[in-house]
């Protein structure tokens, strides 16, 4: 749906990009660790699982309305195949400060970019 409503509101030649936990990189980071607590550490690490969870009335409110943490993880396939059903074309994995048009150097910070996975795409008239 959010890939949807991207495409819609974008106007022609208009151009999507993010940077997000890239999933192949945690599947296989986790696949060959062989500690004990190698589970734990991709829960974490992902955003998947929570150690603890308060039972306030504020921190229940924040978790359910907040949306601060991820629903879904994505690779480099799935999100390029996503975007291309929703319709967007010249998909590509993006690097830190890569892309051709300077306002997106002017918001990325390359900490955001380590270890992640970075997709461009484009909304072709």
């Amino acid at each position: 749906m959010a890939l949807r409503n991207t495409f819609k509101i974008l106007k022609p030649n208009g151009i999507f990009r993010c940077v997000l936990p890239d999933l192949e990189y945690e599947a296989k980071n986790y696949s060959s660790n062989t500690d004990s607590e190698a589970s734990i550490l991709f829960l974490k690490r992902t955003g998947l699982g929570q150690d603890k969870r308060k039972y306030d009335l504020l921190s229940m409110l924040r978790e359910f309305y907040g949306n601060s943490k991820y629903r879904w993880m994505w690779d480099y396939k799935s999100l390029s195949s996503e975007l291309k059903a929703v319709g967007f074309n010249s998909v590509r994995r993006a690097y830190f400060n890569d892309s051709s048009y300077d306002i997106f150097k002017t918001v990325e910070t390359e900490s955001r970019w380590e270890n992640a996975l970075g997709i461009e795409a484009k909304k072709c008239a």
